[in-house]
C-alpha cells in the first residue's frame, strides 16, 4: 500500500541498486561489480565491434559486404566535425539514401556534432528546399543532379537557400560554380569508398578544381605500381591507403579481405595520381582500366572529351575484345535528344577530338539509359556483356 516502508524495502532488496561508497539497505556497493565472482560486467561494443555493414559492387557474381566498426564511423563523424566546423546548430538534410556511406556518413557526423537530421524516404527537390527554407537546414551530401535540381527549384529565391554553409559530393564544375556564388557557401569534394567510411581526402572544390582533394589528418595516401611499389608524384597507379577510417574485412569474404588489405593497407581498385601539392586525381577504376596493343588507356579521359559533344547527356566508355588490339574502347552515349546525331557521326567526331590514337573508340552505341546499380552508379560490366551477347547473336 501506498507510504509502506516495508514493500518499498522488499522492492530495493530484490532488485539492488550501486551506490559509490559504503552499502546500505537495498543499494550494494560499486566496488562490488569488481569483485564479484563474474567480475566487471560488460561494458558494451568496443572501437572494433563491428557496427553495419554497407554492400558494395560484387565480385564474380557474389556481394561483398564492407563491414565499418564503431571506430570507422566515429573517426569520418571526426573528420566531418573538424573540416566543416559542425554545431549543435547545423541541420543535415538526407537527400542520399542511407544505405550510401556519404548520406550516412554525414547524417552520423551532424548527430555527433549535436545538431539536427531532416530525413525523407527518397529524394524530393521539392522537399528538399523546404528543408532548407523553412527548416534552415545547413549542410546536405549529393551526386549529379541533386544539387542542380535544387538549385533550379529555387531560381530567382536566392534567399531561399541562404542557411547552406556547405555541401559535399561530387559534380560539374559548373554547378559547384553557380551553387557557390548563389549562396556564399563551400562545396566539398573528395575521395573515397564503402570500404573507407567515405571521404580520405577531402577539400573545398576549388582548391584545385580537378582535383579529389588533399589526405585527412587520420589517412594516409599511397599511389603504388602493380607490384606495391610506391610512384612518384604525377605518376598514375593504384590508389592505397590506411588509417582508422579502412574498413577492418568484408562480410565472411575472408578470400576478397586478403586480396583488398595487404599488410595493413587498404587496396581501392581505383587508379590516380598525386600531384606535387598532395592533391589526389582519379582516373579510373583498375579493372575499368582498357589495355590496347600494349597500350593502358583510361576510359575517363575519352569521356571527358566525349560529354562536350552538345549532343551528349551521358556516357561510358569501355573495353571490348578486338582481334587485332586485344581490346578497343566503345562508348556507349544517352543523348540529349534522340536522333540528333547518328553513332557515325559522333564516331567520327570523337575520334578527331580525343588526343591520341589509341583513344579513338571503335564503335558508338547509342542507349536510352545505362544499367545502375541500387546507389546509381553505372553498370559499366553489364553494358559490356550485353553488348557483346547480342553482337555474337547478330553474326
Amino acid at each position: 500500500m501506498p507510504g509502506d516502508h516495508r514493500l518499498l524495502d522488499a522492492e530495493l532488496r530484490a532488485e539492488p541498486r550501486h551506490v559509490i561508497g559504503e552499502a546500505g539497505v537495498g543499494f550494494d556497493a560499486l566496488a562490488s561489480l569488481l569483485s564479484g565472482p563474474g567480475g566487471p560486467p560488460d561494458a558494451g561494443p568496443g572501437l572494433e565491434d563491428p557496427y553495419l555493414v554497407i554492400y558494395t559492387a560484387a565480385v564474380q557474381g557474389k556481394p561483398r559486404g564492407a563491414v565499418l566498426s564503431h571506430r570507422n564511423i566515429l573517426f569520418s563523424s571526426l573528420q566531418y566535425i573538424c573540416s566543416l566546423g559542425l554545431t549543435r546548430a547545423d541541420i543535415h538534410v538526407g537527400t542520399l539514401p542511407l544505405y550510401h556511406i556519404a548520406g550516412l556518413g554525414l547524417l552520423f557526423a551532424t548527430m555527433h556534432a549535436g545538431g539536427a537530421n531532416l530525413l525523407m524516404p527518397k529524394f524530393d527537390a521539392d522537399l528538399a528546399l523546404e528543408y532548407i527554407e523553412k527548416e534552415k537546414a545547413t549542410v546536405f551530401a549529393e551526386f549529379p543532379p541533386i544539387l542542380k535540381t535544387v538549385l533550379e527549384k529555387a531560381e530567382g529565391r536566392r534567399s531561399a537557400l541562404g542557411s547552406l554553409r556547405h555541401v559535399v559530393g561530387l559534380d560539374l564544375p559548373d554547378t559547384v560554380k553557380r551553387f557557390e556564388e548563389a549562396t556564399g557557401a563551400t562545396f566539398w569534394t573528395g575521395y573515397g569508398q564503402s570500404e573507407t567510411t567515405g571521404f580520405v581526402s577531402f577539400s573545398p572544390y576549388f582548391e584545385k578544381e580537378g582535383s579529389a582533394g588533399v589526405a585527412n589528418l587520420e589517412s594516409e595516401i599511397r599511389i603504388v605500381d602493380e607490384n606495391g611499389k610506391d610512384l612518384p608524384p604525377n605518376e598514375v597507379g593504384e590508389i592505397v591507403g590506411r588509417g582508422p577510417l579502412m574498413m577492418p574485412h568484408y562480410y565472411k569474404r575472408p578470400d576478397v579481405t586478403a586480396q583488398a588489405i595487404k599488410d595493413g593497407w587498404l587496396y581501392s581498385g581505383d587508379m590516380g595520381y598525386v600531384d606535387d601539392d598532395g592533391f589526389l586525381f582519379l582516373v579510373d577504376r583498375k579493372k575499368d582500366m582498357i589495355i590496347s596493343g600494349g597500350v593502358n588507356v583510361y576510359p575517363r579521359d575519352i569521356e571527358e572529351v566525349i560529354v562536350q559533344h552538345p549532343s551528349v547527356r551521358e556516357v561510358a566508355v569501355f573495353g571490348v575484345p578486338d582481334d587485332k588490339w586485344g581490346e578497343t574502347p566503345l562508348a556507349a552515349v544517352i543523348l540529349r535528344e534522340k536522333g540528333s546525331i547518328s553513332p557515325s557521326e559522333l564516331k567520327k567526331w570523337i575520334n578527331e577530338h580525343v588526343e591520341a590514337r589509341y583513344q579513338q573508340v571503335g564503335d558508338v552505341a547509342i542507349m536510352d539509359d545505362f544499367p545502375r546499380s541500387t546507389a546509381g552508379k553505372t553498370l559499366k560490366r553489364v553494358m559490356r556483356d550485353e553488348y557483346w551477347k547480342n553482337k555474337q547473336e547478330k553474326i
